[in-house]
């Protein structure tokens, strides 16, 4: 049975300062301390666009292979929710910053439908008691929507997605990227042609991801094996039952009365400013993926990890320039090295790549037992003793 899936992706940008106002773009800290008259929609305030985001946005509609809009407008999305001050989000809905592109995975590419630039929303926290406070710290933090093709055919296929985007932001330095902390949330349309779309909500870890996609597939297909339609609507994933319940009835595009934001000009981007942004773009994991398994003869599983974060492929090329052995190199990285720490905080591992490349030559040229040279890593990486003198 065909399967359509579409995603929407909000991400938090990593900026200095919030969208539209100069208040801090800081995770956490003191509740509504990190707040001003423009982040709380006040009457009279002015919003002025935050140029860090707006070039973070780009970098990432050519990283992904968008057509970017010369001419981008900002608009106003209507609905009133306790999180939401103004009674509107700024939002683009008609003239995006970036249309179309696309995401290799596993040659196959994934077509994105766009790229908006947005603000973020007031963080929500329930208490026991039952009470809704707001922490407005978060309201307006710079909020980049990447929006799918409904082109994705299954959950696998979906879950590489997103792990591959989240590794194309974190290595563009646009996201940190982590969903514990709200930073990359992910919503997902899912049919079974040609009946209704549903919209899932609520997936706030891969693993909720997986668990709602796969109890929604089974829930369609009973309710047509049934001889039931499908309704069009909105439906949140119960983490503690494990299954999706509805939220609402699916809204049309019409309902939110979109319009454009008339304290915002157009925004105009120039051959220039894309040109210049171009030339920053870092080579792209996927592609330093290919080239791994291509130049250093590494298998996919091993290429895969070494690339995951920008800064663990660096070390490993690093440690490469003083001595070239990359299978004994990669294996002393994967099996030893990743053994003390996680790949994201690899630059905080007590050894540089000069030292390691130093251990593993004495080792592999049997200057020392392979065991002996273990035992050094470990009591440099834990005690930080010299390396040097313990060779």
């Amino acid at each position: 049975m065909e399967i359509k899936i579409g995603l929407e992706i909000h991400v938090e940008l990593k900026t200095k300062s919030k969208m539209f106002c100069s208040c801090k773009n800081e995770y956490g800290g003191e509740p509504n301390t990190r707040i001003c008259p423009v982040c709380l929609g006040e009457p009279g305030t002015l919003p002025s666009p935050n140029e860090e985001a707006i070039k973070k946005s780009i970098l990432l509609c050519l990283a992904l292979n968008s057509e970017i809009n010369k001419v981008s407008i900002f608009t106003r999305k209507n609905y009133f929710y306790p999180d939401l001050p103004k009674g509107y989000q700024i939002t683009q809905y008609k003239a995006s910053i970036g249309e179309g592109g696309y995401l290799e995975i596993d040659n196959k590419k994934i077509l994105i439908d766009r790229v908006n630039i947005e603000e973020e929303t007031a963080k929500s926290i329930y208490t026991e008691k039952g009470e809704v406070l707001l922490d407005f710290n978060r309201c307006g933090i710079p909020l980049l929507e990447i929006v799918t093709k409904p082109f994705i055919s299954s959950i696998s296929e979906a879950l590489t997605f997103l792990k591959e985007l989240r590794k194309l932001l974190r290595y563009l330095d646009i996201s940190e990227c982590d969903m514990e902390k709200g930073m990359y949330r992910v919503d997902s349309n899912i049919s079974i042609p040609p009946n209704e779309r549903v919209e899932l909500k609520n997936l706030n870890s891969l693993k909720a991801f997986q668990e709602a996609l796969s109890y929604e597939i089974e829930r369609q297909k009973e309710i047509l094996k049934r001889g039931e339609k499908i309704k069009r609507e909105t439906r949140l994933w119960d983490e503690f039952k494990k299954e999706t319940r509805i939220m609402r009835i699916k809204e049309e595009e019409l309902d939110y009365r979109y319009f454009p934001e008339p304290d915002l000009p157009p925004l105009e981007i120039d051959k220039e400013t894309i040109e210049e942004l171009k030339r920053k773009l870092p080579e792209l994991p996927y592609n330093k993926k290919i080239r791994f398994i291509k130049e250093y003869s590494l298998n996919e599983k091993e290429a895969e990890i070494l690339t995951s974060e920008k800064e663990l492929s660096e070390f490993f090329e690093e440690t490469l320039k003083n001595y070239y052995n990359p299978k004994e190199v990669a294996n002393w990285i994967l099996t030893e090295i990743l053994a003390y720490t996680e790949p994201e905080n690899i630059k905080e591992i007590q050894i540089t790549p000069f030292e390691l490349s130093v251990l593993i030559k004495n080792v592999c040229e049997n200057e020392l037992p392979r065991n002996i040279g273990k035992e050094i890593l470990k009591r440099k990486v834990e005690r930080k003793e010299d390396i040097f003198k313990m060779i």
